[in-house]
């Protein structure tokens, strides 16, 4: 209920990449704020056996497995949130990483099949997505779209694997954001970024840390201003933030997550 006692409409999501860490967290976020959440993924039995989790929770949930770089794929999960909720409202272009890409650490021998793998999993999907579902925003009248970008689309980070295309992928996400802000904004859709700094998102990130010589673990915990990680709840806040009712005058912003790495 809205603080004037008025019902809220019931809102559909589509978080892409949710079957696990950040993803995941932002979903549970918007399911326990009464959302129909689409979980997606390319593991179908992940997604499922998340979605089950969350009915059983007594969230309201559905799968929509997929490959956010195929388009075909991207189609079929926005017509299953469409098929689950009647519309869709919110999207969350979560997913992205560089895991299982394998490249040079030098600049010099950057494979380019690496180059193209990254921005399609960190960029181009982010367009695929927002182009299937801006029109049954723009039917509704309203709309949220959330891309979650990375500090190193603000900083640079010396990168581990793949991270020169990786943060170039991120970059593009704040001009794409800004763009379509402009363009959507008369149309009820807003759309923001959030971007997370050093999150403890999961096994693999930890693992990585874990496996760092402790100056640099040190130093890394050291270039936030609050001296920790991020915790999953304070990156899916945000996100829940942008996609409220009450976020329909925050256009083309982005929101630093990273504990004062970056500061505008």
């Amino acid at each position: 209920m809205s603080g004037n006692g008025s019902e809220r409409p019931l809102r559909t999501a589509l978080v892409t990449g949710s079957s696990q860490g950040i993803g995941r967290a932002i979903a549970a976020w918007l399911a326990r704020k009464g959302r129909v959440v689409g979980i997606n993924g390319r593991d179908t039995a992940a997604v499922q056996a998340t979605v089950d989790a969350f009915t059983a929770r007594g969230w309201r949930a559905f799968a929509a497995p997929g490959d956010v770089t195929r388009a075909a794929d991207v189609q079929r999960m926005v017509d299953a949130a469409v098929a689950a909720g009647g519309s869709l409202d919110i999207l969350v272009n979560n997913a992205g990483g560089v895991a299982g890409v394998q490249a040079s650490a030098a600049f010099e021998e950057f494979e380019e099949e690496a180059w193209h793998a990254v921005l399609d999993r960190n960029l181009t999907s982010v367009f695929l997505c927002c182009r299937a579902a801006v029109p049954h925003m723009k039917a509704r009248g309203w709309g949220r779209i959330i891309n979650v970008a990375s500090e190193s689309a603000r900083v640079p980070i010396v990168p581990r694997t793949a991270g020169y295309a990786y943060a170039a992928a991120k970059s593009g996400i704040l001009g794409l954001s800004r763009v379509l802000a402009t363009e959507l904004g008369p149309f009820g859709i807003t759309v923001n970024v959030v971007a997370p700094g050093f999150t403890r998102s999961g096994p693999r990130i930890e693992a990585f840390y874990n496996a760092l010589p402790p100056e640099k673990q040190a130093a890394r915990v050291a270039a936030t201003a609050v001296k920790r990680w991020a915790e999953l709840p304070e990156i899916a806040s945000a996100v829940g933030y942008f996609a409220s009712e009450e976020a329909s005058y925050c256009i083309g912003a982005v929101l630093d997550v990273n504990g004062g790495s970056f500061m505008p």
